[in-house]
C-alpha cells in the first residue's frame, strides 16, 4: 500500500510543476487528479490536470460520499475522490496530491495517513506577481487568491516538511523534496524490517 503525499502551497507557488518533476524521479508513483468546479485555465486538460465538473455534479458526488475530502477555495469546490485514491494507493509507492490547507486539515481530522509538504514562495512580491501573470482570472479572483495565500503561509509549520520554491531555482526545490522522500523511504524500510 502506497503513501499519500500532500503538497500544499499558496496559489502560484508551483505545486503542479514540482509534482511533474517528482513523478519523473520516483518510479511507481502517480498524481491524484482531483475534481473541481472552477473553469480550466489556459492549457489545462480535463482528466489530466483536474476533473472539471459543474457545481450540480460536484454537489451530487458530495452527497453520495464520493469524496475523501472536499472544500471551497476562492469560490470554487475541490475534492479528492475516495475510490480513485484508494486504487492509486494500491498500485503506487507514492500518490502525489495538491491540497490546500483546508484539505490537509480534513485529512488530519479523520486521521488519514499522509505526508504533508508545504511550498513557500521566496517572497510575497514574487507570489503576487506569479498569481497576477498566470492568466485566466479576474482581478477580483486574483485579490481573493492573494489574501488566501497570506493566510495559508501562516500554517506552514503544521506540515511535515517546508521548502522555499525560489524563483528560477525549481530544481533545487525538487532536490530538497527528493532528499526528504528518500529519507522517509529509508526510515520506512528500517521500521518495517
Amino acid at each position: 500500500m502506497g503513501k499519500l503525499l500532500v503538497i500544499s502551497a499558496p496559489s502560484g507557488t508551483g505545486k503542479n510543476t514540482i509534482i511533474r518533476e517528482l513523478l519523473k524521479l520516483f518510479p511507481n508513483t502517480t498524481r491524484l487528479v482531483t475534481t473541481t468546479t472552477r473553469d480550466p485555465r489556459p492549457g489545462e486538460k480535463n482528466g489530466v490536470d483536474y476533473h472539471f465538473v459543474t457545481e450540480v455534479k460536484f454537489q451530487d458526488m458530495l452527497a453520495r460520499g464520493e469524496f475523501l475530502e472536499s472544500n471551497n477555495y476562492a469560490g470554487n469546490w475541490y475534492g479528492s475522490e475516495r475510490q480513485k485514491l484508494e486504487q492509486d494507493l494500491e498500485k503506487n509507492e507514492f500518490v502525489f496530491s495538491t491540497l490546500d490547507v483546508n484539505g490537509k486539515k480534513s485529512l488530519d481530522k479523520i486521521s488519514y495517513p499522509h505526508i504533508a509538504i508545504f511550498l513557500l514562495p521566496d517572497s510575497i512580491d514574487t507570489l503576487d506577481d506569479r498569481i497576477r501573470h498566470r492568466g485566466g482570472e479576474s482581478e477580483e479572483d486574483i485579490v481573493k487568491r492573494i489574501a488566501i495565500a497570506h493566510d495559508e503561509m501562516a500554517l506552514a509549520d503544521t506540515y511535515d516538511f517546508q521548502v522555499v520554491n525560489t524563483e528560477g531555482k525549481m530544481y533545487k526545490t525538487v532536490e530538497q523534496i527528493q532528499e526528504f522522500l528518500k529519507q522517509y523511504q529509508s526510515n520506512e524500510r528500517i521500521t518495517v524490517s
